[in-house]
């Protein structure tokens, strides 16, 4: 019978997780939207290919490479 008890317990505890994950997803949703300038409306995404997706290598270079090429360098010439 406890047993029983625990597993309704842990039931009930992950069924409010998930409504609280919801409530988030929808709050993130309707920022999104507020800087869009759009009504609040779902946002449609998909996982699929996100685990494939392999981002492109940025070139590094050397610091004073990098420092050069920063805004208000003086070393640039306008």
């Amino acid at each position: 019978m406890l047993a029983i008890k625990r597993y309704q317990g842990e039931v009930s505890k992950n069924k409010s997780e998930i409504y609280q994950i919801m409530q988030e997803i929808i709050e993130v949703e309707n920022r999104i939207n507020f800087l869009l300038g759009r009504t609040p409306q779902t946002i449609r995404r998909s996982s699929g290919g996100f685990l494939q997706f392999k981002p492109q290598m940025i070139p590094t270079g050397i610091p004073s490479q990098l420092l050069q090429n920063r805004i208000g360098s003086n070393s640039r010439k306008t």
